[in-house]
């Protein structure tokens, strides 16, 4: 996968409200509006279980949506109106208290936008609003991609035969149950060493990617990656590899891996923008259940990592068997005119 260019280069300010956005309604949504997006950013509702009162002021509100009643505020609200809204059902009815109560303080923890934000010139809200649907679009092709581990196994085995390969099946680092062969790390490596040849390029860093320049460092990234080429030392690409197909849920460990790649993104961005030194980050991503079953909003922090420069290509399930021997043919390509 790579980046739509509608939406690169965009500032700061616009991801900031793409993740704001995201936290309210859901990483994984139906279509979104203006309108929509407004109502989220600038009101708070919590869903009210028993029955409405009449009477109710803005900027108090009853919605009913789907057979349930919510009861909404539009804007932060003030502390010394809590005890007023409780006071507002004279038979006290817990249902009552824990709407009011759940209201507060969802107020307290969130950031409240200007009513007009939505209206001003200056606002991304437009762009905000196409790129969010594009991005849930993007969803469902993403997840024919992905592979189950029965599927990597094939994948495996097949390339293994077709290129005739003798060379040693590398290992999930993790132990237990969760131990094994790293089936899509043996793909990408076979597939790159079909191109590149077995010697000219690293297939399992053991020190830090580092940059150089007249003998002098230049940076030195924070963490070991799975794959440079040619080597750690100045390399023309780096790639990364998120594959758990030994995994039963989604732990720590999983969601780490993307905030992984995106300091890796930062880090090689930075590198990029201030030294005009540009290295190819890729991050090969696969098994259905882990990141479709359980972590479907995480595939979306990968569409974002995507556009915000951090990554130049997201590999999902059986795309690294299509598209790595493209890859591996562009990086030798840049390496010989670099040379």
């Amino acid at each position: 996968m790579k980046p739509d260019p509608r939406f690169l280069n965009q500032p700061k300010h616009f991801w900031a409200a793409i993740r704001l956005i995201s936290e309210e309604v859901g990483y994984t949504h139906v279509n979104l509006t203006i309108d929509e997006i407004k109502r989220v950013l600038t009101t708070i509702e919590v869903p009210l279980s028993v029955r409405a009162l009449e009477g109710l002021m803005e900027p108090w509100s009853l919605r009913k949506c789907g057979g349930k009643t919510w009861l909404v505020h539009t804007g932060p609200l003030p502390v010394q109106s809590r005890n007023q809204m409780l006071a507002f059902d004279p038979k006290g009815r817990k249902g009552w208290k824990t709407a009011v109560d759940a209201l507060f303080n969802r107020s307290n923890k969130r950031a409240w936008l200007a009513d007009d934000w939505c209206c001003r010139q200056d606002s991304p809200v437009v762009l905000v609003c196409e790129y969010l649907n594009y991005r849930q679009s993007c969803l469902n092709g993403i997840e024919k991609l992905l592979m189950k581990k029965i599927d990597a196994v094939s994948c495996f085995n097949s390339i293994k035969k077709d290129l005739k390969w003798n060379g040693v099946v590398p290992q999930i680092k993790q132990k237990g149950k969760k131990a094994g062969p790293a089936y899509l790390t043996g793909i990408v490596n076979m597939l790159v060493e079909s191109i590149v040849g077995k010697q000219a390029f690293d297939s399992d860093p053991q020190s830090l990617v580092t940059f150089v320049r007249n003998g002098k460092p230049v940076r030195t990234l924070s963490r070991r990656l799975d794959g440079a080429y040619p080597s750690t030392v100045n390399p023309i690409a780096v790639w990364e590899i998120k594959e758990y197909y030994n995994s039963k849920t989604f732990g720590s460990r999983v969601a780490g891996g993307v905030y992984e790649t995106i300091l890796d993104g930062m880090e090689l961005k930075e590198l990029s923008d201030s030294e005009n030194t540009h290295c190819r980050h890729c991050v090969f991503v696969d098994d259905h259940h882990t990141w479709w079953d359980q972590g479907k909003s995480y595939l979306c922090r990968f569409v974002d990592a995507l556009h915000q420069g951090y990554v130049d290509e997201v590999l999902f399930g059986s795309e690294a068997v299509t598209e790595t021997p493209r890859l591996a043919r562009e990086w030798v390509k840049l390496h010989k005119e670099r040379n």
